[in-house]
């Protein structure tokens, strides 16, 4: 795998119905909408990058939030191919790999880095209206199955 990137789908409960909201980071570069996550460093595992990156872009420990243990998505796609000298990639294919954990937090709100321009608590139909990406979108609709009734969907069928 060229690329792993690990990070957390972070909700919590509370909307209308009792429904699920998820927390939404806004790219400060590019403008799309997403989760926590980044780039795993050398020698670092999933679960330990995850976490790291929770705190660089939110400022929450993943010690303040429940992680649902067995609730893990992992997403493989092609990344566009670099231009230019010096960008790697070398017009071969590259792949990536993203690892997202599921974790609830309470009523806690985020400290976003320069990294991210915004953040919101939306629904999953707001979600579907901001997120561009069909596989981030369906970890979404996981964990909001799972947060509606943990024993209709278990974290092994992901």
């Amino acid at each position: 795998m060229d690329e792993v990137s690990a990070g957390y789908v972070l909700f919590r409960r509370g909307g209308a119905g009792g429904e699920p909201a998820f927390l939404l980071l806004q790219n400060a570069r590019h403008h799309t909408w997403g989760v926590p996550k980044g780039h795993l460093e050398p020698g670092e595992g999933e679960r330990q990058g995850a976490d790291r990156e929770l705190l660089e872009e939110t400022g929450l420990r993943a010690a303040d939030a429940r992680v649902v243990e067995g609730l893990r998505q992992v997403m493989e796609y092609d990344l566009p191919h670099r231009s230019g000298g010096g960008g790697g990639g070398g017009g071969r294919r590259r792949r990536k790999r993203v690892v997202l954990f599921a974790a609830e937090v309470g009523a806690l709100e985020p400290r976003i880095s320069d990294e991210h321009s915004a953040w919101r608590w939306v629904s999953l139909a707001e979600a579907a209206e901001l997120i561009s990406f069909e596989d981030l979108l369906a970890a979404l609709r996981r964990v909001d199955a799972w947060a509606r009734g943990p024993s209709s969907t278990s974290p092994s069928s992901w």
